[in-house]
């Protein structure tokens, strides 16, 4: 239960990385307010998921992917790691993506674990076809296949 909360609940868009650091690393982070910081029941839950997370072994059976697209609370691509149709190791939001340079989403295909994202997804309605050309292009270039929903 608590892998699957994690994953509903605090599944954002990336806005902490990549980063320069060596390892990988997760940012979790419950609600936006003292209230929601301030909920015991909300950091257990928070705690209990993270100490599943690393526990398990699932991480070979995982389809690594970056998310281009949606919002800070990207439902679609929620959507798809909970059915396991992919595990996002970060997810550039639209508001970012156009500011977003072509190294960045190297280093977000990179760093995303275990191994490099082998997949982006694009999210086609928040995206803008030109903008989606490029990025098709950038990530064909160091070798990713694109998934549009």
């Amino acid at each position: 239960m608590g892998l699957v909360l994690l994953q509903a609940y605090a599944k954002r868009a990336t806005h902490h990385g990549p980063t320069g650091n060596r390892k990988p690393l997760a940012f979790i982070e419950i609600g936006s307010t003292q209230a929601e910081w301030s909920d015991r029941r909300a950091l257990e839950a928070l705690a209990d998921a993270v100490i599943e997370a690393i526990s398990a072994e699932t991480l070979g059976s995982c389809r690594p992917a970056i998310g281009l697209g949606s919002t800070h609370y990207p439902r679609p691509f929620t959507i798809m790691e909970l059915r396991g149709e992919a595990c996002f190791g970060h997810i550039i939001s639209k508001h970012a993506i156009k500011e977003v340079h072509d190294d960045v989403i190297a280093q977000a295909v990179q760093k995303s674990s275990p191994g490099g994202a082998r997949e982006a997804v694009i999210e086609k309605s928040s995206v803008k076809s030109a903008l989606r050309q490029q990025l098709k292009d950038v990530l064909s270039a160091v070798g990713v296949t694109v998934r549009e929903v």
